[in-house]
């Protein structure tokens, strides 16, 4: 959600005499007859005594049935309070992780349509993947769900501590380490034996965004994020106000603290994995390039005069980390060159609350109301598009396809493509759940003949 703080001025106070004669008139009023003015009952059950007469209390007439009915607004199967989607490795599918229908909707990306739901713990949050494996962890029942993204076959579940909220998987797919929000742990699984390695404490993780809006009860929830080396030999969280944590994967230990890259709850690798790019939102904002073999800090890039702002997203970087680019204000993008410490900014139309990159890395990608393709070395926008508005999103990881939600305002899928980068293209929606199911009843109401209620449903555009 957006930090636009509201100011509220204090009122002049009134002239003495101005408070003398409003008191007066108000004596003066109450002292006509027939005016209404309260005094306590000595029966709070009776009438209530005014001046100038009674108002009776109205007993309730309506008896109500003794039975009740609990009746859904639309069909099954629901998926409720979108949290994470993203890709499967191949790029054939998408999962949709649904917080409070316990589900994960499994989209197929030839025919977007759902192949099928999963049913997972209480209220999941994010999704991962490994070469073979899907990690769910489940904020509620403190546990994570291991499944087979190809077969949707449940393999285990694991206990963890309290609240699982963010999970990440190593590039060599040995490792999966699990952030765990109110007890500040790691848990890192072995991906070979499905077991929980051990625990590592003291690790921050929060939540670094979210956003709600009045219209319905739905919001959205982003977790500060953190990043293991590709080789899974460290694990690397620069959330907390020490600095850049970096454990030793292979025992858990802290290995060294880089104080200079404080809250930033951003995070993310190089393409090629040989950087570490953090950021900290604010004035100024900073981003911070980490040597991930080396353990070092390489260079710090203040954004000066600008505003970087946090996101529902890890920033987007270039294959080689030399190009980070993130959102910002009073401009909409930032894109920062970490071998000159300089930056550029990018007008995309609005500051966007995802960023992404291509899956070759070549190019940058804003969403909001507006769409853009950013090239990473010029910072020229090759192509757009607008008209839904977006929250957050994916990118596919084996070709230029995008997936993305505005979950506060509608709860489906946006399919794009962007295969010719000139070209941005939306392909088509889906609900998460049922095209029928009710999200979001606003009101209710019956038909003349008594005989069928009719319920709209705001969320889904569906009545």
């Amino acid at each position: 959600m957006k930090n636009r703080a509201t100011r509220t001025g204090a009122h002049p106070h009134l002239p003495k005499t101005h408070l003398f004669k409003l008191f007066a008139l108000v004596c003066l009023i109450l002292s006509m007859p027939g005016v209404p003015h309260a005094q306590t009952p000595a029966d709070a059950e009776g009438d209530l005594q005014v001046l100038g007469g009674s108002l009776p209390v109205v007993q309730p007439q309506l008896q109500l049935r003794g039975t009740q009915a609990l009746l859904e607004a639309g069909d099954a199967v629901e998926g409720d309070y979108l949290a994470e989607v993203k890709f499967t490795p191949d790029g054939s599918a998408v999962w949709v992780v649904n917080r409070s229908t316990n589900n994960i909707s499994v989209f197929d990306w030839a025919s977007q349509e759902i192949l099928t739901t999963i049913d997972v713990g209480a209220y999941p949050t994010d999704v991962a993947f490994s070469d073979e494996l899907a990690l769910v962890p489940c904020l509620n029942s403190n546990e994570v769900y291991i499944l087979n993204w190809m077969t949707f076959e449940q393999l285990a579940v694991l206990p963890t501590a309290a609240q699982p909220a963010k999970v990440k998987v190593s590039r060599d797919n040995e490792l999966a380490v699990v952030g765990c929000d109110e007890a500040d742990v790691a848990e890192v699984i072995d991906l070979q034996t499905l077991e929980v390695k051990y625990s590592i404490p003291d690790f921050p993780v929060y939540i670094s965004k979210f956003a709600f809006i009045t219209s319905n009860p739905r919001s959205s929830l982003y977790w500060s994020g953190f990043e293991l080396s590709p080789d899974h030999a460290h694990l690397f969280n620069a959330a907390g106000s020490d600095g850049l944590l970096i454990y030793d994967l292979q025992s858990g230990d802290l290995v060294t603290t880089i104080p200079e890259v404080v809250n930033s709850a951003q995070v993310q690798l190089s393409g090629d994995g040989a950087y570490l790019l953090a950021v900290t939102t604010g004035n100024d904002g900073v981003v911070s390039k980490v040597d991930v073999a080396g353990l070092t800090l390489v260079n710090q890039t203040v954004v000066t005069g600008i505003s970087l702002w946090s996101a529902y997203s890890p920033p987007a970087v270039n294959w080689t980390g030399s190009r980070v680019f993130v959102p910002c204000f009073p401009e909409n993008t930032a894109l920062v060159d970490t071998e000159n410490m300089t930056f550029q900014t990018v007008g995309t139309g609005n500051s966007p609350d995802w960023v992404g990159q291509s899956s070759d890395y070549q190019y940058a990608l804003a969403s909001d109301y507006y769409q853009a393709v950013v090239d990473f070395e010029t910072g020229a926008i090759v192509g757009s598009f607008s008209g839904y508005s977006i929250q957050n999103g994916a990118v596919s990881p084996a070709n230029n396809r995008v997936v993305a939600t505005d979950p506060l305002r509608y709860e489906s899928l946006h399919f794009f493509e962007f295969e010719t980068p000139t070209s941005f293209n939306w392909l088509g929606e889906q609900s998460s759940g049922s095209e029928l199911e009710g999200y979001a009843t606003y009101s209710l109401n019956f038909t003349p003949s008594g005989e069928y209620l009719t319920a709209v449903n705001a969320l889904s555009s569906t009545l």
